[in-house]
């Protein structure tokens, strides 16, 4: 629910200023700012991730399914040939466009749910989303759900990025 809240209030694919009438959010200072004026990525990791036999491969099905959808919105972009990785088209439209984009996935952690004993699945996964957060000029806010930490390996969080562009503050819902 709190992801669904959240991409209605900031995407642009939506018109939800009904919907937050009435809320403290209304009354906040940056609230016209922040609604409905940012390109979001809600991924739901549990839908590309449905059976076990999904495992290997899963993070190209997601990839493949946000990189059709940017085709579409930024058809004008250069840089969507059809081996081009998620970050790599990202990178390009940012470059290209100045448009960053808020990414928002439920269910991060299911991965680890169905694949406790599989390392390789694991580390593959984390490396994916370190590749496309870490330091990335286009992230403006990443939010996760789940029930488990952000997974550790070596000595250092997989995942612990802090974003290159712009900062975005959070407000209370």
């Amino acid at each position: 629910m709190a992801a669904d809240m959240l991409t209605a209030y900031y995407s642009k694919g939506c018109c939800s200023d009904g919907l937050f009438a009435g809320f403290e959010i209304e009354k906040t200072a940056d609230y016209q700012t922040h609604l409905n004026r940012h390109c979001v990525i809600r991924l739901d990791v549990q839908r590309f991730l449905e059976t076990k036999r999904d495992l290997d491969t899963f993070i190209a099905e997601m990839e493949r399914a946000v990189l059709e959808e940017l085709a579409r919105e930024f058809s004008g972009c250069d840089g969507f040939a059809p081996d081009t990785r998620l970050k790599t088209a990202l990178d390009k439209i940012f470059c290209q466009t100045g448009t960053g984009f808020i990414f928002i996935i439920d269910e991060w952690d299911c991965v680890f749910r169905m694949a406790k004993e599989c390392v390789r699945i694991q580390k593959d996964y984390l490396d994916f989303l370190r590749g496309l957060f870490k330091g990335a000029q286009y992230v403006r806010l990443a939010y996760m759900t789940g029930i488990l930490p952000i997974k550790k390996y070596g000595e250092h969080s997989a995942i612990n990025i802090r974003a290159a562009g712009p900062k975005l503050k959070l407000m209370k819902l």
